[in-house]
């Protein structure tokens, strides 16, 4: 039985308004994951670790929520 292929319909982001923190010890993936999320219109944080990803969340505004953590590596947090 043949597939039959249906259009791919575009996906519209929500960006604008959340903020994201992407924790990622790879420098050039973790300037290219930020690029493409605040070229969608989301705030983005950056952090090279789970040290830094924790100063940069104490430091934020009440209100403002990480809404991605990856920790590759659980030891990665002091």
């Amino acid at each position: 039985m043949a597939r039959e292929d249906r259009p791919v319909q575009p996906t519209t982001l929500a960006g604008g308004f959340e903020t994201i923190l992407i924790v990622e010890d790879d420098a050039g993936l973790r300037g290219l994951a930020g690029r493409i999320l605040r070229s969608a219109g989301y705030t983005v944080l950056t952090a090279g670790n789970g040290g830094e990803a924790l100063m940069l969340v104490e430091r934020q505004d009440e209100g403002r929520h990480a809404l991605e953590k990856f920790w590759d590596n659980p030891d990665v947090l002091p």
